[in-house]
């Protein structure tokens, strides 16, 4: 209790040091950003006590509570919030005319972007603020920028110029034991791991591991940790890797930062499932993704329960896995219509920005026109001596006024090509988004052919085939949507058509007689509903080609989509033997023919087995 009063204390009288400061006009920037670090992880919203002796009636005092409400949404790991809150205050800081408190904010507004993925924004703010801090900031300012420069340059897998940004600012720190040193040090350790550098990675990392030590930062210690365990996995040394990724989760739960301890806690997961324990694996996965669920870390939660899918499939308990599989398709989906709604923000906010840039020029040239007028009167009563001098005014006036013009469209063009820019950016988040997907389900089914390669029993590599073709049907999707002009849409008749020499493909002999007949209406289909009839489509296929024929001559296997009205029916037809009556029963309750059922009812359409005469036909009605 004595302790708690003494931080309080502590708090108060750093209130009352930082308000003075600000009324004199100090500049104690390094000092803010010191007391931010010391409290950002075990009580943030004491930020909010450093301005609330400011007048938040000014403009200055508004930016400044605006901008510590920001920061604190921040370090609550609320990054969407925390995006608009601190936009709101760079927007009112600029009404300020304070360069520097505009490029602090500036600063921690580049950082929500870049956990965002907007890097255009990101990197954006961060040029205007290095070169800012380059004319006016201090050392550790310098620094400061140049860290964030160099990370988002390594998200980016710009690796030489992350590294000389991070050189760049261990000059500015010149041997000063800091946590801005440490982190500089913790960056080019991530740098050289992903380079696959892993003797400069371990180096860096020992270095920071010694200074975050040295200055008592369990956080610093963290990342070091985690970082020497990434060096681990690559070299193969999975136990030393355990270890380190173990003491990061650790330290990182001490702070109760599960934002950074979660990532952490997949790795422990991810190497205990490759030493077969896959309970424990399971144990730890699960119980760290319902800590994290609801907290809109989407690409964590999306990561974390891929993970869970893959290791409920290797146990063979389908259903957890497709349970988990639609939690990460959740968990993407809200990923994207954040992404959506964020973008639509800066787009709004822009397009406010230039309506209110407009009214007031409309304005201007209305005054400029009401005084002009004024002048007219008045030079009717001034003495024809006069004249020429009126007249040489008015022609330097009309130059002026030519020039601001042209200055004002040559910014409208900017703008434009910045806005285009923009929407590019966009359109690029959302391809990278679904070329992640395709690389992400390609991997699997590379490891599926690894797999296949240990096991001797046909009826396992069966099973693992099945596997491997429903994953290559949804990657289909993911890769048609990455190379589509549509964005959401993909052509259901080309989708098709690869499909089907995907199937061919993949049977090999057993299709060699079959005679594959394809009438598709080249419908544009969302892409939850073509992994649906891609899934049901394959399923129909390989069920046809395993038991479908007998050694009759003349083998078909037709695949229609008809659609009218907005009405779609898609038949996967052949001419085989039929299903006998005493086995109809039995292949309806079938795992293929209840997988195909499940799909169906996903994209709400309406499932039907015919008897063809002669042969069998899958039927799937369903409303574009």
């Amino acid at each position: 209790m004595r302790k708690l009063h003494q931080i309080r204390w502590v708090w108060i009288l750093s209130a009352m040091w930082f308000c003075g400061g600000i009324a004199y006009g100090q500049n104690q920037w390094d000092e803010i950003r010191d007391n931010e670090n010391r409290v950002r992880f075990t009580h943030p919203d004491s930020i909010l006590i450093w301005v609330r002796g400011v007048d938040s009636n000014t403009v200055y005092g508004k930016a400044l509570h605006t901008w510590a409400q920001g920061t604190v949404l921040f370090h609550h790991s609320d990054y969407s919030e925390s995006y608009k809150i601190l936009s709101r205050a760079l927007e009112q800081a600029r009404e300020t005319r304070n360069f520097m408190l505009q490029s602090e904010i500036s600063m921690d507004l580049a950082r929500a972007y870049m956990i965002l993925d907007m890097t255009g924004e990101s990197l954006s703010l961060l040029l205007y603020v290095r070169d800012y801090f380059n004319r006016a900031g201090t050392n550790h300012q310098k620094a400061r920028v140049l860290l964030a420069l160099g990370e988002l340059y390594r998200k980016m897998s710009y690796f030489e110029k992350a590294q000389n940004a991070l050189a760049e600012g261990l000059k500015w720190m010149n041997g000063e034991e800091s946590q801005i040193t440490c982190a500089l040090y913790n960056r080019m350790a991530a740098i050289n791991t992903q380079k696959g550098i892993l003797d400069s990675a371990d180096y860096y990392s020992r270095i920071a591991i010694e200074m975050a030590q040295k200055l008592n930062d369990a956080h610093l210690q963290a990342i070091s940790y985690n970082e020497i365990g990434q060096v681990n996995m690559q070299s193969g040394d999975w136990n030393a890797a355990f270890l380190s990724f173990k003491k990061a989760d650790s330290l990182w739960t001490s702070l109760n930062m599960l934002r950074f301890a979660a990532p952490a806690r997949l790795k422990v997961s991810i190497i205990l499932a490759t030493r077969k324990e896959t309970d424990t694996a399971l144990a730890i996965a699960t119980h760290t993704f319902f800590e994290i669920r609801g907290k809109k870390w989407y690409f964590l939660e999306s990561e974390m329960a891929q993970h869970i899918a893959n290791l409920y499939m290797e146990a063979n308990m389908a259903d957890s896995a497709f349970r988990y599989q639609d939690y990460r398709y959740g968990a993407n989906n809200a990923f994207i219509e954040t992404r959506y709604k964020i973008n639509a923000d800066v787009v709004q906010s822009r397009y406010q920005y230039e309506k209110n840039l407009n009214t007031i020029r409309e304005q201007t040239r209305q005054l400029k026109e009401e005084s002009q007028n004024r002048r007219w009167y008045t030079v009717l009563v001034i003495i024809l001596a006069a004249m020429a001098v009126m007249l040489a005014l008015l022609a330097a006036q009309k130059q002026k006024e030519s020039h601001l013009i042209k200055k004002e469209k040559q910014q409208e063009v900017l703008h434009n090509r910045s806005l285009q820019e923009s929407i590019h950016e966009k359109n690029a988040l959302i391809q990278e988004v679904n070329h992640r997907v395709k690389n992400n389900l390609q991997t699997i089914s590379s490891l599926i052919d690894l797999q296949k390669a240990s096991i001797s029993d046909q009826a396992g590599i069966w099973v693992l085939e099945d596997a491997q073709r429903r994953i290559d049907s949804m990657g289909l999707a993911h890769e048609l949507l990455f190379s589509s002009s549509s964005l959401g849409k993909i052509n259901v008749a080309e989708y098709m058509e690869k499909l089907i020499q995907a199937e061919q493909s993949l049977h090999g002999a057993q299709v060699k007689n079959i005679r594959f007949l394809l009438d598709v209406f080249p419908a544009e289909i969302d892409l939850n509903r073509i992994i649906s009839l891609g899934m049901i489509t394959s399923e129909a296929v390989s069920n046809a080609v395993k038991h479908a024929f007998d050694e009759k001559e003349d083998k078909v296997l037709r695949v229609t989509l008809t659609c009218e009205n907005e009405k779609c029916e898609l038949r996967i037809q052949d001419n085989g033997k039929g299903l006998a009556p005493e086995f109809r029963e039995k292949a309806k309750s079938s795992f293929g023919i209840r997988l195909m059922e499940i799909f169906a009812k996903k994209m709400g359409a309406r499932f039907e087995l015919e008897d063809a005469h002669p042969g069998t036909a899958i039927v799937v009605l369903f409303s574009l």
